[in-house]
């Protein structure tokens, strides 16, 4: 710029007939009255009709979010896909002069096959994908300027939990996106943000079973009456066992099982002695169920038990029992059937 006025000056007269000397003796003149000159300024407000405040889109996951650190770094957690109506979006905000539109998470990204932003919780991160123009993965720009913004109730937005190491459990909540419109002279200003519904709990998972026995048969060996010597003994004691194949769970983790019996017959029945069914021929006996040497009490209401901890990496467990016969009066000689019906229960 300076150098257009290179040569500019006015011929001035030196003692001895000298030839006049030409040079910028203006320079600091030009530059003062450069310096005077009023810039264009580039500051430019915009409104809009929420109070001048971000619209909010929120979006709500399951909570408890359950997760499993046992999943690869990079691997989504859980995600949701809706539009941004759906989300609560509306509106528009209006500018003094053209912006463009800047989508963007809160804090610095990694790229973890795609770029993931941080979240309240310590290993998992959040990528966000617009799949309007100009479409992909936040950050991004928009693909037109203008000083008219709305918030487009239709378009869809999809939001990413990903697993970016260990995760600690903690809560997902508050805001992690905006899109901003974002000026020349480097100001912005908010025009929607993208926030949590609410907390979000962040639950690691436990490992879980099913149970591989469904049904267990147990037949007892004959008992001859004569070997029952008054009421209470027992006899012909058989092993069995009910089987759980267990699996997954996090690091740290654990999961209590716990168990209960039943009498079919006699639903109501809390003591140690299963009844009979009509099927029997046999009386003044019953049967019993042994755990760790004592008779299991029947109904699940009021007498259950505890099995042990189920830790990640057990992928099987044997609850083992014992069946056997008991006095309980006068025997008449028979057939003894009974039926017990187990429940589990894993917390």
């Amino acid at each position: 710029m300076f150098s257009s006025f290179k040569g500019l000056g006015f011929p001035q007269t030196t003692q001895g007939g000298a030839a006049p000397k030409r040079g910028p003796r203006l320079w600091p003149v030009l530059l003062a009255l450069m310096l005077g000159l009023p810039l264009p300024s580039w500051a430019v407000t915009c409104t809009n009709s929420n109070g001048n405040q971000p619209y909010p889109l929120t979006f709500t996951f399951p909570s408890p979010l359950v997760v499993d650190n046992s999943m690869d770094d990079g691997e989504v957690v859980a995600s949701i896909t809706i539009t941004q109506g759906a989300a609560g979006g509306g509106g528009y905000s209006t500018c003094a002069s053209d912006t463009r539109l800047w989508y963007e998470g809160i804090g610095a990204y990694t790229l973890v096959g795609r770029p993931v932003y941080p979240s309240s919780v310590e290993g998992i991160g959040i990528a966000i994908f617009n799949y309007s123009p100009p479409g992909g993965y936040f950050p991004q720009m928009s693909d037109r300027s203008g000083a008219s913004w709305v918030v487009n109730s239709s378009a869809l937005v999809r939001i990413d939990l990903v697993k970016t190491g260990p995760i600690t459990g903690g809560s997902l909540s508050g805001p992690f996106a905006y899109s901003t419109l974002k000026f020349f002279d480097g100001t912005s200003f908010n025009h929607t943000v993208y926030q949590f519904s609410g907390s979000v709990p962040v639950v690691l998972k436990n490992p879980t079973c099913a149970v591989t026995t469904p049904d267990v048969v147990v037949n007892l060996d004959q008992a001859r009456i004569g070997d029952f010597a008054t009421v209470g003994t027992t006899l012909k004691e058989k092993d069995f066992k009910v089987s759980l194949a267990c699996s997954g769970g996090t690091a740290g983790t654990k999961t209590e099982v716990d168990m209960s019996l039943a009498d079919r017959t006699t639903p109501a029945n809390v003591s140690q002695y299963l009844s009979l069914t009509s099927a029997s021929t046999a009386s003044g006996v019953a049967l019993q169920i042994v755990r760790n040497g004592s008779a299991i009490s029947f109904n699940p209401t009021v007498n259950k038990f505890k099995v042990q901890d189920v830790l990640p990496g057990n992928s099987t467990v044997d609850i083992p029992f014992k069946a056997r016969y008991v006095r309980t009066g006068t025997i008449t000689p028979g057939k003894v059937q009974g039926i017990a019906v187990f429940t589990m229960d894993y917390k």
